[in-house]
Order: C-alpha cells, then structure tokens, then sequence
C-alpha cells in the first residue's frame, strides 16, 4: 500500500496501475453480469482503497483455491497456461497506464510447486524487482541472497531493497550496515527502512468496522484508533458490540 500510495502521488490517479499474479488468500466478487470471480484479497484492497477501475481479471490473473496445486500436479493446469493468463492480464494493464506494479506473493520462491514461481514471473515479463525484507543483519541478509539467486537464475534483476519492521533502537546501524553491504557485494541501494511500529499490528476501530460490515454513527473521526485488548459479547437477537478498552 505505502509503494502503491508513493507511485500515484508521483505519477497521478489513472496512470498507475497494480497486479497481483499469483494470489493465495482470495474473495469470490460478483461482476455486474451476475458471474463470481475469485480475486486475491491484496488485489481487492487495493482496488477499494485507491478507487482503481482496471478489470479484477487483470489485477488478479490466477488465484490458488482448494486443489489448484494438485489439479496443476495432475496436469490438468500447466505452467504454460498459468504464464499465458499473466501475460495476457500484464498487456492489458501495462497498455492502459505509464507504471504497472506487480507485487509477488511471499517470496520469490512461491508458485514452484506448479512450476511457475515469482521468478519466473519476473523474468518472462522481463520486470525489474524491488525486495522487501525483514528488518536485521545476518538472517536478513541472507535470506535475501538466496531470493537474489533464484531470481537471476530466471533472468530477472534485483534493483533495490527495502527492510520493514526494523527494530527502532537499532534504525540507524541497521540502516548503515545493511546499505553499506548491499552496496558492496552487488552494487544495489538500500531503497528505505521501515521500523517497527506496535499500531501498525493492532486492528482498528475502522478495521473492525469492515469486518462486520458496521457503519458509524458517531466518532467516525478517531476511526483509526487501535486498541490492544477487546471483549466480544453475543447474544441471541441483539447485534454484536466490540469495544476498546
């Protein structure tokens, strides 16, 4: 989202435009013919939250239900037909907008299974990649060369790293060491960091909100409270009323 929020306050509404090829968590939308698509949940947010208009096939070209990885495994779904759907939806968006982001799922590795990972995807439709990594040194670190290595195993390039959750106490050193050494060892910047904030991890009033399709009726300027603990009261014929406490 903070990516997506950068892109079009630099390049404008309209002119950006956001694909999530391959989608784990997804929703069922209803079209206006009446038809039920499945859309990954990522894709769904930001849709909603930036009032984008490009059609749900094209944001979220394949989405893996129940059995999809065994029916791929059977060979009732081939990695070529996976690539040709992500291509297909990739020239659609690409040809209607200046910037098109492609956010993977997970890591680079994710969709090997049915022979059709990130990196692959990244390589066929020849994009340039941008990592989030987890805030730290070492373990960070690391993690980060093997996804580098698969990546250009599909000839896909790395471009720049970005470290979320970093602990805040230890910003600055991770900052230094991390940029220092990416910069050292494959000549890639250190694109931002992101530290740790506890709000980010504890649900909204807003949040809950959507969740059980409730609508304010006051206090609707503080909707972005968090709070860290709740009650939850049912009972049979009244409505359910949730708390911040």
């Amino acid at each position: 989202l903070g990516v997506f929020s950068g892109l079009l306050e630099k390049w404008g509404q309209g002119r950006v435009a956001y694909c999530k090829a391959l989608g784990q968590r997804h929703s069922e939308i209803a079209k206006p013919d009446g038809s039920i698509i499945r859309v990954d949940k990522d894709a769904e947010l930001v849709r909603n939250t930036f009032k984008l208009h490009h059609p749900w096939e094209a944001m979220s070209p394949v989405v893996f239900p129940p059995g999809y990885t065994r029916k791929c495994i059977d060979g009732e779904i081939s990695p070529t037909d996976i690539l040709s759907k992500i291509k297909h939806s990739f020239t659609t968006l690409a040809e209607s907008s200046d910037f098109l982001l492609v956010e993977a799922s997970g890591h680079v590795g994710v969709g090997s299974i049915v022979g059709m990972n990130n990196a692959q995807i990244a390589g066929a439709l020849g994009l340039e990649v941008v990592i989030i990594a987890p805030g730290g040194l070492g373990v960070s670190f690391d993690q980060l060369a093997l996804n580098k290595a698969l990546l250009e195993a599909h000839g896909a390039k790395l471009r720049g790293v970005i470290l979320n959750k970093v602990d805040p106490t230890k910003y600055s050193m991770v900052q230094d060491y991390y940029g220092r050494q990416l910069m050292k060892l494959w000549g890639i910047p250190l694109l931002g960091c992101i530290p740790y904030t506890d709000n980010i991890s504890r649900p909204s009033i807003h949040g809950l909100a959507g969740v059980l399709g409730g609508k304010f009726i006051a206090g609707y300027s503080a909707r972005m409270r968090t709070f860290v603990n709740q009650r939850l009261v049912l009972a049979d014929g009244v409505r359910i009323r949730k708390e911040p406490v």
